[in-house]
C-alpha cells in the first residue's frame, strides 16, 4: 500500500504464521538496533504476535513501523486488516505489550500502537537500521530459546515460592508457638500472683493475733496495779509495746495491700463532709503535731457532700501526713480540699515544707517495699507500704494519688477523688435523677460512637470503661438500660450479663450486647439473658435503640427521652 508515514520498517504483508515470524524478527531487530533493552524487545516481538493472529484471523493486512515526527519521539506501530475486529483479548494484549495508540491522525490505518524510544536510541534512525532478510527459522529458534529461558525463570521462581512458603509455615509455627509460650507464662504470672495474695493475706492474719497478745500484755503490765515495775522496767515495755505496734501496723498494712490486689477490698459508700473529717484527724494528729513543734493545718472551701468511702480517705489522708512528719523538720504541714466543678471531684492535698524527694526517686516512691535515701544517705524507718497502699486505695475509689517535690522545699501529695463514688468514666453526662442508658466498653472511641448515635436519638447516656464499674452503676437504681461490649479487660462482658441476672436490684435491667465477635452456638447459652445481640455495625444502632426502647417499657423509654 501507499503511505504518507516515513516507514524504518515495511509496509509488512501479513498473510501466514510464516509473515508473522518474519514481522516479528525484523521488528524486533530493529527495536534492538533502537536501543530498547532485552525485555522491551521480547514485549514489543510478542505484541508483533499477537496483531498479526488478528491480521491472519481477519484475512490478511500489512505492518508498518516508523518514527513520530512529534516530540517526544516514539516508536509508531501500525496495522490493517483489523479494523472490526473490536478489542478482542488479542488486540487488548497487543495494547499492554505494544502500548498505547499514537495521538495524532493516522489515516489507512485500523491500529496503531506506540512507545517512547529509549534515552539511548541514535539520532538518525534510519542510518541506525540494517536491512536484514527476515529468517523464520532463525526467529523460530529464537522465540524457542526464549521460552525455555522463560520457563527456566518460572521453575526458579516457584522454587523460591516453595522455600518462601516453607519459611512462612515454620514462623507461623514459631508464632504459635510462641503464643502458646506467652499465654502459659501469663497464665503463670496470674497464679503467682493469687499465690502471693492468698500468702500474704493468710501470714498477715496469723500475725495479727500474737502482736495484738503482746500489746495486750504490755498495757496490762504498764497500767496500775499491783505489782510495782522499776523504771527501767516500765521504759523496757515501753519499748516492746511500740516495737509491736510499728509491727502491728506493718502488718495490717500488709493485709489491706493484699486484699486490694486480690480483688477483695469493697468500697463502702456513705454521704460525710470533709470538714466532720478533719476535724478527726485535726483531733488525732494534735499530739503529734505538739511534739514535732510545728503547726499541722487543715483548711477546706466549701466541699459540697461528699459520697464514698471516708475511711479509706481518712486511711490515705493519715498515711500522706504521718510521711509528712517523718520527713518535716520545721515550718508547717497543710492538708487542704477543693471542690473541682466542672468535673466533680475533690481535690485533697498534703503539702509540706521538709527535705523533699530527690527527682530520680519520684517515680518508685509508689513502688511497694522501696525507701528512698534521706538526710546524707539516712534512711527513715519505715516499711515502705503506706504510699503503694495508698494510690492503689485511690484508685480503687476511681482516683489518682500523685506528687510533686522539691529537695530542700517540701513535697505536695495530691488526692483527686470523684465527689461521689460510682461516676467513675461518667461525667459527660448527668442523670438529673431520671435515669439513663448505660454504655459499656473499654475502648474509648466505640464508648464514644455509641454515645453520640445513642444520645442523637433522645437517649440519655453514662458512659463506664469495664464491667466492674458497670456493675456498680447499674446498682445505683438510675439505670434503665445497658449497652455492653463483651470483649474487656477485668470483668468481660459475659460476666457482667451474669451478675446482673443474679442480683435482684439489676435482673430487670435489659441489656444490648453489641460487639465485634462473631458468635458461635456456644455462645448462645451464655448471651441468653441479653435482650439482643448486635455487631458493632453503625447501620446497627437503630434496631438497638428500638430494643431497648422495647426491652425498657414505654414509661421507662419516656423517661429517658430528652425533655
Amino acid at each position: 500500500m501507499t503511505s504518507i508515514f516515513p516507514f524504518i520498517i515495511g509496509p509488512l504483508p501479513i498473510r501466514s504464521s510464516i509473515d508473522i515470524l518474519s514481522a516479528r524478527q525484523r521488528v524486533r531487530d530493529g527495536a534492538a538496533q533502537l536501543g530498547f533493552d532485552h525485555f522491551e524487545q521480547v514485549q514489543i516481538a510478542t505484541g508483533i504476535s499477537e496483531v498479526g493472529r488478528e491480521i491472519t484471523s481477519a484475512g490478511g493486512g500489512e505492518l508498518g513501523v516508523w518514527i513520530s515526527e512529534t516530540r517526544p519521539r516514539r516508536l509508531v506501530i501500525g496495522a490493517t486488516g483489523i479494523a472490526g475486529a473490536g478489542d478482542t483479548p488479542g488486540i487488548a494484549a497487543a495494547h499492554r505489550l505494544l502500548g498505547a495508540p499514537i495521538d495524532q491522525d493516522s489515516p489507512g490505518w485500523d491500529r496503531t500502537f506506540s512507545r517512547l524510544l529509549p534515552k539511548s536510541a541514535p539520532a538518525d534512525v534510519r542510518q541506525a537500521l540494517t536491512a536484514a532478510t527476515a529468517d523464520p527459522l532463525q526467529e523460530l529458534q529464537r522465540q524457542d530459546s526464549e521460552l525455555l529461558g522463560l520457563l527456566e525463570k518460572v521453575r526458579l521462581r516457584e522454587s523460591e515460592l516453595d522455600n518462601l512458603n516453607q519459611e512462612l509455615e515454620e514462623t507461623n509455627r514459631g508464632v504459635l508457638a510462641l503464643y502458646a509460650e506467652l499465654d502459659e507464662k501469663a497464665e503463670s504470672a496470674r497464679e503467682a500472683s493469687n499465690e502471693r495474695s492468698r500468702f500474704l493475706s493468710n501470714v498477715t492474719h496469723e500475725l495479727r493475733t500474737p502482736l495484738s497478745s503482746i500489746l495486750a500484755l504490755c498495757r496490762l503490765l504498764l497500767a496500775k496495779n499491783e505489782v510495782a515495775l522499776a523504771n527501767e522496767q516500765v521504759k523496757q515495755i515501753g519499748y516492746i509495746e511500740k516495737s509491736a505496734q510499728d509491727l502491728l501496723d506493718f502488718v495490717s498494712d500488709l493485709l489491706d495491700l493484699a486484699k486490694v490486689e486480690a480483688g477483695k477490698v469493697a468500697v463502702r459508700s456513705a454521704p460525710f463532709e470533709v470538714e466532720e473529717l478533719f476535724a478527726a484527724l485535726r483531733g488525732m494528729f494534735r499530739p503529734l503535731s505538739l511534739d514535732a513543734n510545728f503547726p499541722i493545718v487543715f483548711e477546706s472551701a466549701r466541699v459540697p457532700t461528699m459520697v464514698t468511702d471516708e475511711y479509706k480517705i481518712s486511711q490515705i489522708l493519715r498515711n500522706l501526713i504521718a510521711n509528712a512528719l517523718k520527713f518535716t523538720e520545721s515550718g508547717e504541714i497543710r492538708v487542704s480540699a477543693v471542690h473541682d466543678a466542672e468535673q466533680d471531684e475533690v481535690v485533697f492535698s498534703v503539702a509540706d515544707t521538709g527535705i523533699g524527694i530527690e527527682a530520680s526517686d519520684i517515680d518508685s516512691i509508689f513502688d511497694e517495699f522501696v525507701q528512698v535515701d534521706t538526710r546524707g544517705g539516712r534512711r527513715e524507718r519505715s516499711s515502705g507500704l503506706g504510699l503503694p497502699l495508698s494510690r492503689r486505695l485511690a484508685e480503687l475509689m476511681g482516683g489518682s494519688l500523685t506528687v510533686k517535690s522539691q529537695t530542700g522545699i517540701g513535697s505536695t501529695f495530691t488526692l483527686r477523688l470523684p465527689r461521689a463514688y460510682g461516676k467513675v468514666a461518667a461525667r459527660a453526662t448527668s442523670d438529673s435523677g431520671t435515669g439513663y442508658v448505660l454504655v459499656v466498653d473499654d475502648d474509648p472511641i466505640s464508648r464514644y460512637v455509641a454515645k453520640e448515635q445513642l444520645e442523637r436519638r433522645g437517649w440519655r447516656v453514662v458512659e463506664a470503661a469495664d464491667g466492674e464499674i458497670a456493675l456498680r452503676l447499674a446498682k445505683e437504681g438510675n439505670c434503665r438500660a445497658i449497652v455492653s461490649d463483651l470483649a474487656m479487660p477485668g470483668m468481660d462482658g459475659y460476666k457482667l450479663l451474669r451478675l446482673l441476672g443474679e442480683d435482684p436490684s439489676t435482673a430487670g435491667i435489659p441489656v444490648v450486647i453489641r460487639t465485634s465477635r462473631k458468635m458461635t452456638d456456644s455462645d448462645a447459652g451464655l448471651l441468653a439473658r441479653a435482650a439482643a445481640v448486635f455487631s458493632k455495625d453503625d447501620n446497627t444502632m437503630q434496631l438497638v435503640v428500638d430494643r431497648i426502647a422495647a426491652s425498657s417499657g414505654s414509661e421507662t423509654s419516656r423517661a429517658l427521652a430528652r425533655e
